[in-house]
């Protein structure tokens, strides 16, 4: 081929390209960085990738040769489970995963660096009820294309710059259940479902900052039961080896899916963090239900674990006690839920409780801090993470005789979006200081918790 031919040639593959835009197609066709983050469980850390491609993705502890992750469970559609079931949730990812190596200092994929496990965590961030909230049934289209009226991505942003040693998320992530009305411009054309990319838009994608900060502890909630988005737990961020009997897919799954076994996170010699599986919780349970009798075994579970350490942060997503306003009247009363009312079936003194340091939930979508008279340990509710916020009591609200009628020692309470970080105060983890953001990061409320006692002052 003569120079001038080539040169011809040339010019018709750069005339072809610009015209057919080879270079983007060719960058359309390359697939994200897998999402990747440690998962805390029992007495192990675990690193979870989420990866569009056809094989999981490769792993290096420190200095040593990448290994390949093992696969957790590969992609799947599955259909309807009920009739009420709009459409089948589709899962077009590849879950995988590896145990954390012990001794190792960081493990990187890509790009993405995961920082070891601390053993004695010095800040940890809280938050929770996260999703941006479509439920068609109760006429609920929350604006989640509005950074201001679905802040859950700053959150995770103010969050991440806080640099926690860990990040306790106490449930409630998926929450887009139905499609948005094409009228309602704040959610239109918004993803919905159970499926992938539900996940992708209520908690990865907007999670990303914090993703790779620390590990994470989850909790699981009601929208993460198998009638919801139980599926994408299992997948996804479940700290449990995969199950092919507890996946969520069939209703006659539900029984053994909607129940975990209680676990404890080390946070010190003498300190630990208890997770209670509450995503099944009902209002009330009676004797005989299945709830009060898988409860009650978990119960007792969770009485084992209170005794390895002195000092228990117990964490479940449904709160032992919330004070809410009636919707009859919009009085405040204090709610209690139904794992509340086993545990008060099964001990009328309050035994398990007793081995409580603090508690932390979500559920109700406000910041409350609660301190009790009679020796409960303190309720700390964080749902205020993102989903649409609810109408809640303030602080003014609960006047001094509604203190002594909930025999309530102390109250404060917050009705807007935000997190918070608990502080290490002493090396065996028995003091914390709390810290209320909002979603700015503005520090708002502090309190001291100690001695099963919280508390509180405005900043």
């Amino acid at each position: 081929m003569s120079v001038s031919t080539s040169r011809i040639v040339l010019r018709c593959l750069m005339f072809l390209s610009v015209l057919f835009q080879i270079p983007q197609v060719c960058a359309a066709l390359e697939l994200p960085a897998p999402y990747a983050f440690i998962v805390a469980g029992d007495g192990q850390y675990v690193v979870h990738a989420v990866t569009q491609a056809s094989t999981c993705p490769l792993i290096a502890w420190d200095t040593q040769a990448p290994i390949q992750m093992a696969v957790r469970v590969g992609p799947a559609e599955i259909g309807a489970r009920t009739p009420e079931e709009d459409k089948p949730a589709n899962f077009p990812v590849l879950s995988c995963e590896a145990t954390w190596l012990k001794g190792a200092k960081q493990a990187r994929i890509g790009d993405q660096i995961l920082k070891s496990p601390t053993a004695s965590p010095q800040r940890i961030v809280v938050l929770g009820d996260t999703g941006c909230r479509l439920k068609a049934a109760d006429k609920a289209f929350q604006a989640c294309l509005d950074p201001v009226q679905w802040p859950f991505a700053n959150i995770a942003k103010q969050a991440a710059s806080k640099n926690p040693d860990l990040v306790i998320h106490v449930g409630d992530i998926a929450y887009r259940e139905s499609p948005c009305p094409a009228e309602i411009k704040g959610c239109a054309g918004s993803v919905w479902g159970q499926g992938y990319d539900v996940w992708d838009a209520d908690f990865f994608q907007p999670a990303l900052p914090l993703l790779t900060q620390a590990p994470w502890v989850f909790a699981r909630g009601n929208h993460e039961s198998c009638a919801r988005s139980g599926q994408g737990w299992f997948r996804f961020i479940d700290y449990q080896a995969w199950d092919a009997q507890r996946t969520c897919n069939t209703v006659a799954d539900y029984e053994a899916g909607d129940y975990s076994v209680p676990f404890a996170v080390s946070i010190g010699s003498e300190a630990q963090i208890i997770v209670f599986d509450s995503s099944a919780d009902k209002k009330k349970n009676s004797p005989s239900s299945v709830n009060f009798k898988k409860y009650s075994q978990q119960l007792a579970t969770v009485d084992q674990l209170l005794s390895a350490k002195p000092f228990n942060i117990f964490v479940s997503h449904h709160p032992l006690e919330a004070v809410e306003k009636s919707r009859d009247t919009g009085a405040p009363f204090l709610f209690q839920t139904g794992l509340t009312h086993v545990m008060s079936e099964l001990d009328k003194q309050h035994a398990v409780r007793q081995g409580m340091s603090f508690s932390l939930h979500g559920h109700f979508h406000t910041f409350e801090s609660i301190s009790f008279n009679d020796g409960r340990a303190p309720v700390i509710v964080t749902g205020n993470g993102g989903t649409a916020i609810a109408p809640s009591p303030k602080t003014s609200d609960v006047t001094e005789s509604l203190q002594q009628q909930f025999n309530v020692k102390g109250f404060v309470s917050r009705q807007s979006y935000g997190f918070l970080t608990l502080d290490r105060q002493n090396k065996a983890g028995s003091r914390w200081l709390l810290t209320e953001y909002d979603s700015d990061g503005k520090s708002i409320v502090t309190c001291q918790l100690n001695s099963r006692k919280s508390v509180c002052q405005p900043v």
